[in-house]
């Protein structure tokens, strides 16, 4: 089957469950992820998308929501593509959050406010961990104590 008719395919498939507009059909940003994996309390969680090289935005046009439990990502972007360029990652800062679960929703709209495709991924916070001692601090106080102990042991027998 010629590609070109494959491609026609899927976009009627992707488009005949609701009524679909051309910009539906293309995801200039795609594979959204969360990062830091996992997050604490005290990182600030970044949303992670990567470019397929056509997406042209404005990277001061984003806003970010929550509510409870949802995260909400807007901003705006076009699908420009004259020649491609090769792909590249794009981080949106989302803030701070408590321990517990969370769905990051990202919407882009283009400059019109029509709508792309919606991607949505759930992502975890855990409670701040308790920070160790390095190994080399740790080495250090223990040479210390044996440093101590061997003085006062010398000094007790001297006098």
């Amino acid at each position: 089957m010629n590609p070109l008719r494959k491609r026609i395919i899927f976009l009627a498939l992707l488009c005949s469950s609701t009524i679909c507009t051309a910009q539906e059909a293309f995801f200039p940003l795609v594979g959204l992820t969360t990062l830091p994996r996992p997050a604490t309390s005290q990182d600030v969680v970044w949303a992670d998308l990567i470019s397929n090289g056509c997406a042209a935005f404005d990277p001061w046009t984003f806003q970010t929501t929550s509510v409870g439990q949802s995260v909400r990502l807007t901003h705006k972007v076009d699908y420009i593509c004259g020649v491609p360029q090769a792909g590249f990652h794009v981080g949106f800062p989302l803030g701070r959050f408590a321990p517990g679960t969370y769905t990051l929703t990202y919407e882009p709209t283009d400059y019109y406010g029509y709508p792309y495709a919606v991607q949505s991924v759930e992502f975890t916070v855990e409670a701040n961990a308790i920070p160790t001692l390095s190994h080399t601090f740790t080495r250090f106080l223990l040479a210390a104590t044996i440093l101590i102990t061997g003085l006062c042991g010398l000094t007790m027998r001297s006098s």
